[in-house]
């Protein structure tokens, strides 16, 4: 059942993003992320954890990249392998469920509430980082169609954006919280609001001299096939040149490689003879020179030609990592491959205006697209082929993330697709005029350009801060889970029998007996490894004046004991369910303890497991710096070799306790108790004799 809720929770998470965009799912999906994560399957094995993060990963990015595989329907040849895709989302799946099984398990300090959005944006940066690349998959792509989340994106770039809608996700988990359990997510939510509003605030004061520039332009939607015969060339050539010479805007704008010619030596003179003055084209095409290809974008004048030649390719599409090896993909890449160009990242448009050339999924690579270069440029043209991505999920994701980086950078940006969607989108993302997909047509418009404040070194700088923070809180984490390693409790935590009851009800239960500050008037009886309750019990019942507390882990013997508790209308006692060197933590140096009971601790027969044992000189050692004067140590057991470990321990710290019942040559736990636990019970049958050992502190 659990395995089929994250699955299903997966798939939901899909739809918060374009074309869905089913935003009231994500207050639901979310906080039930934490619910599950924070008490649900806190205390599962880790293996299991990683399971469950796998299917939810697979259901939401099976969904949210299904469309992986068009690519390779476009050619007969290439189907047959378009499992790939497949193995693409695995692959993808199991870096999502690993990084997150970490994070997510070995919290110490994080509360879920940014615990979770901080996972998914380390996911982000790492998955834009190893190997190629792949920054398609960012949570900041849910604002992308709305205007209120904008307002992140253009003042805390991509990363953070992400961070903030999660977190907004995940708020309504804190209904659910006592008001006693929020103290530390009060504590980082009123930080990161307030590193938000000092960002914002910072942003805003600062100054920019606005002035306007108006840009004439048709945009032209031409559909062109992949594969074109050489009459088909020619047909398309001809094509390009009506609507070049019919055109009286100013400025025209066709897609990717929607040149049917490969392109050698710059020459456009066709083009250049039927142009009117001023008037300029920008058009996709291949090109080559000494031997080798490029996807180019060039910008074209009655009298000159520049160029700029696609920076950040596809591989497996436009080139073929380690060919020899894997000659397989060449269906797919072709049997040559492209080559990165050089060139900076800006073409002039005239004196007043320049742009940033951005080639097909380039525009999904935020960090690559702004440099001290172009960080001025008027605005962004991007022309694409969307027609490998197919007729639903990957080029409506495509068109939403173009549109990010129009809010991202606070500059325009022209759409140019062969298939579609094109589109002019304005400094704020929002549509000012766009194409329907697969449609053959044209857009003409006559924009302002404003010269807009841009905010690129601020996000660089909070996503440096991000990652510093992060790696703080990892430190602070790595050195408190030494501190819990240290004070690891190992056995059984429940029965193999008994699974009646959930994790979260017990840890309800229980709450209302634990101790969380000591009183100084008071006198604390403690019960270590109290088992079954027996011991604990009788103890609060003798002791009627006194605070008894039992450290136990195991769920049916602190279940037992709660029974008993209700059933005698006790009021003195407390549960540790954890190690009972925590208690001795909080007591710090302080004296609170007039006698302590260790019944049966477990024996750790093996010698590889020796270290395991309670009694030791690190305890003894610990122990007595917080008991009364005169107070006493009980401690029972039946093993023959712990006894004699006790023994030597005991020897070691003569000069702290003395050793009041030593002369006592029968030390039966009888003779002191009246007291039959089930492993006094168990000891007896097996014909083991249980002795005692009564350490006065000196």
């Amino acid at each position: 059942m659990t395995i089929l809720i994250f699955l299903l929770l997966g798939i939901l998470t899909s739809l918060l993003f374009p074309p869905y965009f089913f935003y009231p799912i994500g207050f639901i999906i979310f906080p039930y992320l934490c619910y599950l994560f924070d008490i649900k399957i806190k205390n599962v094995k880790i293996i299991k954890k990683f399971l469950y993060l796998f299917i939810y990963a697979f259901g939401f990015f099976g969904n949210f990249l299904l469309w992986m595989q068009n690519p390779f329907f476009v050619f007969e040849e290439t189907s047959k392998i378009f499992y790939f895709a497949i193995i693409f989302i695995f692959v993808i799946s199991i870096i999502f469920s690993f990084i997150c099984t970490l994070l997510i398990n070995y919290n110490k300090n994080f509360p879920i509430i940014f615990l979770i959005p901080s996972t998914y944006a380390i996911f982000e940066i790492i998955i834009s980082s190893i190997l190629y690349g792949f920054p398609w998959i960012t949570f900041s792509l849910i604002t992308s169609n709305n205007y209120v989340y904008n307002f992140f994106l253009k003042n805390f770039g991509t990363i953070i954006t992400s961070f903030i809608v999660i977190q907004i996700f995940c708020l309504p988990y804190l209904l659910f919280k006592s008001l006693s359990k929020i103290k530390k997510d009060a504590i980082f939510l009123s930080f990161i609001i307030f590193l938000l509003v000092l960002v914002s605030t910072y942003n805003n004061l600062q100054h920019n001299e606005k002035h306007e520039t108006k840009l004439d332009l048709e945009i032209f939607q031409i559909n062109k096939p992949i594969n074109l015969s050489h009459n088909s060339q020619l047909e398309l050539n001809k094509t390009l040149l009506e609507l070049i010479s019919e055109s009286n805007a100013n400025t025209l704008i066709f897609a990717e490689n929607n040149y049917p010619s490969l392109i050698i030596n710059k020459n456009f003179k066709k083009i250049q003879k039927i142009l009117k003055r001023d008037q300029s084209v920008i058009i996709g095409g291949t090109r080559y020179e000494n031997n080798k290809y490029y996807n180019s974008l060039f910008y074209i004048t009655k009298n000159h030609v520049d160029f700029f030649d696609k920076k950040i390719l596809v591989p497996f599409g436009e080139f073929l990592p380690f060919r020899n090896f894997l000659d397989v993909f060449s269906l797919i890449s072709g049997p040559n491959d492209y080559e990165n160009g050089t060139k900076e990242r800006i073409i002039k448009l005239n004196d007043k205006l320049n742009f940033i050339p951005i080639i097909c999924y380039e525009i999904i690579f935020h960090w690559k697209i702004i440099n001290n270069e172009n960080y001025n440029s008027n605005l962004i043209i991007n022309i694409t082929n969307d027609i490998w991505f197919g007729d639903f999920l990957g080029p409506y994701q495509h068109f939403y993330l173009t549109k990010l980086r129009a809010v991202e950078f606070n500059k325009p940006i022209i759409r140019v697709s062969n298939n579609g969607i094109s589109g002019i989108i304005n400094a704020n993302g929002k549509l000012v005029n766009n194409t329907k997909l697969n449609e053959k047509t044209s857009l003409q418009s006559n924009i302002v350009l404003k010269n807009e404040k841009n905010f690129y070194y601020t996000h660089k700088l909070l996503n440096y801060l991000f990652l510093v923070i992060l790696i703080i809180f990892t430190l602070i984490n790595f050195k408190n889970n030494n501190k819990i390693n240290q004070y690891r409790i190992f056995g059984r935590t429940r029965g193999r029998k008994n699974k009646q009851i959930s994790i979260e009800n017990y840890q309800n239960l229980i709450s209302a007996y634990k101790i969380k500050n000591f009183d100084d008037k008071n006198n604390y009886i403690l019960d270590i490894g109290s088992g079954y309750g027996e011991t604990t019990i009788h103890l609060a019942l003798k002791n009627e004046n006194h605070k008894v507390i039992s450290c136990e882990k195991y769920i049916n013997g602190n279940l037992n004991l709660l029974k008993n508790i209700n059933k005698n209308n006790i009021n003195n006692i407390y549960i540790h369910s954890g190690n009972v060197f925590e208690i001795l933590d909080k007591c710090k140096n302080k004296k609170y303890f007039s006698k302590v009971f260790i019944f049966f601790p477990d024996p750790w027969p093996k010698k590889k497991h020796f270290k395991r044992r309670l009694i030791s000189n690190t305890f003894l050692e610990k122990i007595h710096s917080n008991m009364f004067d005169d107070s006493k140590i009980y401690i029972t057991s039946d093993s023959a070799s712990y006894i004699k470990h006790i023994i030597n321990c005991i020897y070691n710290f003569k000069h702290k306790f003395s050793w009041i019942n030593q002369s006592e040559i029968n030390r039966s736990v009888k003779d002191y108790f009246d007291i039959e636990t089930k492993f006094y019970k168990k000891a007896i049958i097996s014909g083991r004799k249980p002795v005692i050992f009564i350490l006065q502190k000196l």
